[in-house]
């Protein structure tokens, strides 16, 4: 199904995957390089969790950086929990899950994806050991055609590499968020302060600390001012440079 050139290109592009050193520097990768294979108009990342048994999805990451994707998140859209909540990774095509006609007709199509520009979607819904990591979704405006058999074996074939790389970038976050929190609690703040500060030091936006925390934006910005004034900083970028100084340079007013 692949050609010699494509197979060497495929090993080239896994290769890529594992040097990459965090979840956004994984998914631009994927993105810039998987179009030599799989053409596609959009390209969207989200990590994918599940919580008091609802498939939930964060972090979105687009192959367009000047485009938000607050429209997949927001409202009582359909999100493909079903796969997210599988105890395996799934790959699979809109087409797949509804006919054109009452794709067409449906509230997500009009509200969601017609706006964008795009109407036919290729995705993979990333698990590892019966724990969700990631969705991956492919999207091609509606003169572009639907995706293929080729460009889901190609995804098949990218799927157990995603999954490990995906598993060791997390495990790589989750201890670089311990070490930010345990970092935070010695400053003096409360435990919710060092939650607030780890996030923010491992490079996380308002919405993302938000949804991750439970919290809104203004309870945020409330325990936001309260590290600034304890810490002594006046900016989120110097917070971050506060948590990364040598422990002895440690304590509430430290230099």
């Amino acid at each position: 199904m692949l050609r010699e050139y494509e197979w060497k290109f495929m090993v080239q592009l896994v290769s890529r995957l594992y040097c990459c050193g965090d979840y956004a520097a994984l998914c631009a990768t994927l993105f810039q390089q998987l179009r030599t294979l799989v053409p596609f108009d959009l390209g969207v990342c989200f990590r994918t969790r599940r919580e008091g048994g609802r498939a939930l999805l964060s972090d979105p990451v687009s192959s367009r950086p000047e485009q938000a994707l607050s429209w997949f998140l927001e409202g009582d859209y359909p999100r493909w929990a079903e796969f997210i909540m599988a105890p395996h990774s799934s790959i699979f095509q809109q087409s797949d899950l509804v006919s054109p006609g009452l794709w067409e007709s449906s509230r997500v199509y009009q509200e969601i994806w017609a706006p964008q520009n795009i109407y036919w979607g290729l995705f993979l819904a990333a698990v590892r050991q019966d724990e969700p990591q990631a969705l991956l979704g492919f999207f091609r405006s509606r003169e572009g055609g639907d995706f293929d058999k080729r460009d889901t074996y190609v995804l098949e074939v990218l799927r157990e590499p995603l999954e490990n790389c995906l598993h060791r970038l997390d495990g790589r976050a989750d201890r670089r968020a311990q070490d930010l929190r345990l970092r935070a609690s010695g400053l003096g703040l409360t435990p919710r302060e060092a939650e607030v500060a780890a996030l923010v030091g491992a490079g996380m936006d308002t919405g993302p600390i938000c949804h991750t925390l439970h919290i809104a934006p203004s309870t945020l910005n409330k325990h936001l001012a309260n590290i600034f004034a304890k810490l002594r900083v006046n900016s989120r970028a110097q917070l971050r440079t506060r948590l990364t100084l040598p422990a002895a340079s440690g304590g509430v007013h430290g230099q």
